[in-house]
């Protein structure tokens, strides 16, 4: 509120309490929580005492029907603008969700037909170029991104991940953590395992070189040599079915 009317309505308040003046007829009929008592002789209005808020109706020339009404629709147009920033926050996630991940910038929730089905050989996932991973970050919030993975000969499937310590996805992998996984458009609840093994890390690799050799000329996921050495900050992760 303006600091200058608040001083006015308090000095106002003060001449109320302290300097009685002439009340006209009129001002008592408009404002009805203004009362006079005639002093006989000296014609001057005793005013009793008031608050604050009488004293600022009374400047702003409102009676208490026109404040209720004001304040009514203080609180409609505040109920509307919650209602339109809800409305507004639901389409934003409707557009990050459907939209995303793209490139390198991560989804939500991952929607597609569902593959309920475990699988066992997912040597199919090898003609799709990048698959498309939802963990859940701290247990709850869905968050997904594009990665590599890729099937061995024998059909087990890894996840590739380079820098893998400095990925935010891979810090909430523990222990047959669950997940769902987007490949051609199904998407199938899977367990991920992060692999320790050297000797299975190498089968990974491999299948990894392997599978890329079929997709070029991508910046963001180039092509390996063949003969490629595993460097030490690439690890990867083992996807099983969840059923």
């Amino acid at each position: 509120m303006d600091q200058r009317f608040i001083r006015t309505a308090r000095v106002s308040l003060a001449a109320n309490l302290s300097m009685p003046y002439p009340l006209s007829s009129r001002a008592q009929s408009r404002d009805p929580f203004i009362g006079a008592t005639r002093i006989a002789g000296n014609h001057r209005d005793v005013l009793p005492n008031r608050g604050l808020g009488d004293i600022l109706r009374m400047n702003a020339g409102l009676t208490q029907v026109e404040e209720n009404a004001a304040m009514a629709n203080t609180a409609t147009i505040a109920k509307r603008t919650g209602l339109g920033i809800l409305v507004l926050a639901l389409l934003a996630l409707l557009y990050w969700t459907t939209a995303y991940p793209r490139d390198r910038a991560p989804g939500f929730y991952l929607f597609g037909s569902a593959g309920d089905e475990s699988v066992e050989d997912w040597t199919f996932a090898n003609e799709v170029q990048l698959c498309t991973l939802q963990v859940y970050a701290g247990g709850w919030r869905p968050h997904a991104i594009n990665l590599n993975c890729m099937a061995t000969p024998e059909g087990d499937l890894y996840l590739s991940c380079s820098v893998c310590d400095r990925k935010y996805w891979a810090s909430h992998i523990g222990t047959d953590s669950p997940g769902r996984l987007r490949l051609d458009g199904v998407v199938y609840p899977v367990k991920l395992n992060r692999v320790m093994d050297s000797a299975l890390m190498d089968q990974s690799w491999t299948a990894r070189v392997t599978k890329l050799q079929n997709f070029r000329d991508d910046p963001y996921n180039p092509t390996p040599d063949v003969d490629a050495v595993r460097p030490d900050h690439w690890w990867t992760f083992r996807v099983e079915s969840r059923t």
